[in-house]
């Protein structure tokens, strides 16, 4: 209850950061974050973690577990939150979220954020440090200093640590984690994990038909 409550019931407070806290238990954990104090080790590869809660979510990679099954499609996941996610994304019409200035309705609060900056926001608020270019987005800037000025990867793997230099294709690797298959054989009816995987199975369907028919072009 004291997470609802004011600052004067979270009584242990940090002294780096002067965050306050509901019990020592989450102030020791709060602490790591400023220590990087790792205690719990993964019990397979023995890699380190901070929270007990981020070992266990850490663990399903060594194991073919997927137990949070899309009750409309059948794609499993083995996060709860990427779950909600993908109901929301591929299942539901609904889109509570309004912009105030064009009326645009969205499914996610990111989504709109988005939106606004890109299309209401007159201001250029990310400068590339090394050339003109202007930018209304962060993420704009990123994209741009990535592909035009150096061949860093930032963006990395939550759970294993992979690095990657788009976005994109950090999204389809986290698919070998959360064993997400959206796309789905046409003929059969198996479910893979990315497009080009799904063009290279047809082709052993192509000896039931001629290169005229609707498969072939599917293919290609």
């Amino acid at each position: 209850m004291r997470k609802h409550d004011s600052g004067e019931d979270r009584p242990f407070i940090c002294n780096v950061c002067g965050r306050r806290c509901t019990s020592a238990t989450s102030l020791a954990e709060h602490m790591r974050s400023h220590t990087g104090e790792r205690p719990y080790p993964c019990h397979i590869c023995g890699k380190a973690f901070a929270q007990t809660s981020t070992r266990y979510t850490h663990e399903k990679v060594h194991f073919d577990l997927a137990p949070h099954v899309c009750s409309q499609c059948g794609v499993s996941f083995k996060w709860a939150g990427l779950l909600r996610r993908h109901i929301i994304l591929k299942h539901t019409d609904e889109k509570p979220f309004t912009c105030s200035e064009c009326g645009k309705r969205f499914k996610l609060p990111a989504m709109l954020r988005g939106h606004v900056r890109q299309v209401h926001c007159d201001e250029y608020a990310y400068l590339c440090p090394d050339c003109p270019a202007q930018f209304k987005l962060q993420s704009g800037l990123k994209k741009h200093r990535r592909a035009v000025h150096d061949q860093s990867k930032p963006h990395q793997c939550s759970v294993c640590d992979r690095l990657f230099s788009q976005a994109a294709n950090l999204r389809t690797h986290m698919r070998t984690h959360t064993g997400e298959r959206p796309f789905q054989c046409p003929v059969c009816g198996l479910m893979f994990s990315h497009s080009g995987t799904v063009k290279s199975h047809m082709r052993c369907h192509m000896d039931k038909f001629t290169l005229s028919s609707p498969l072939s072009a599917v293919i290609e």
